[in-house]
């Protein structure tokens, strides 16, 4: 209908598993959009039943915005273990409950979460884990985002969570943070492991992982330096607009 309104190119761009809550519409706009741009290649498997004109675009950073800090000194009194997010995302971090536990016992650090505050009632971790709250807001949830030592994205593996997007690791890796992840959808494109980040599938990977870089600022430094620099190449917005404009450029074809 838009088409033959408008007789203009029609282009889908999506980055959530939308047809699992709305599988007509997704479907049809896979069908009749000249090209679909889909965030991961979970996405884009499913686009392609619909539409020979399917390319994955990652999701991308603005650079300009998200300008890594000098990192703090490694002697200040606890390390800061960071998470950003929506409240809807906050009952992943129950899967860290033993993880988070153990290291208590050996490490003083502090778990940032960077989100709505009103929704702290939501994160049931033991009380013995350091929890701060930090309103996110536009004027300064890069700076606040900044103070953290490590990233951590917890999430289960389903077909909602196959569809998600790499933002939040992409996030950490621009402020040089090195991230803990787990690999599922656009993360598994995101991180090399061992070189700017690392997976975890268990309790035991969250304890190690994480165990090694709150032990080894160096560590933390030389990964975070790695993620920023995949970021600059490989995730940058100046990236995805070349991308996405030489997909464009084709359209004239079909």
């Amino acid at each position: 209908m838009w088409k033959s309104v408008t007789a203009s190119k029609l282009i889908f761009d999506f980055d959530d598993a939308l047809y699992i809550d709305f599988p007509w519409s997704t479907r049809q706009l896979c069908r009749h959009a000249d090209v679909v741009l889909a965030a991961n290649k979970v996405l884009a498997k499913y686009a392609r039943q619909y539409s020979n004109h399917v390319f994955v675009v990652p999701t991308s950073i603005d650079l300009k915005l998200y300008q890594p800090p000098e990192r703090a000194p490694a002697n200040r009194d606890a390390a800061v273990i960071g998470w950003i997010g929506t409240r809807w995302n906050l009952g992943y971090l129950r899967m860290l409950e033993a993880p988070l536990s153990r290291l208590i016992a050996s490490f003083d650090f502090v778990l940032t979460l960077i989100t709505d505050p009103s929704s702290a009632g939501e994160v049931s971790l033991p009380p013995e884990i350091p929890l701060r709250v930090v309103p996110w807001t536009l004027g300064d949830f890069v700076q606040n985002l900044s103070t953290c030592d490590v990233g951590i994205c917890p999430l289960p593996d389903n077909p909602w969570t196959q569809g998600k997007s790499s933002y939040k690791v992409l996030e950490y890796m621009a402020l040089g943070i090195p991230a803990v992840a787990s690999p599922v959808g656009g993360i598994i494109d995101a991180i090399e492991p061992g070189a700017d980040g690392y997976f975890a599938t268990s309790g035991d990977d969250w304890y190690i992982h994480l165990r090694d870089l709150l032990e080894d600022p160096n560590l933390r430094r030389e990964m975070g330096r790695a993620g920023r620099r995949k970021v600059e190449a490989r995730f940058s917005l100046d990236v995805a607009v070349s991308e996405i404009e030489r997909h464009l450029e084709e359209l004239d074809r079909y």
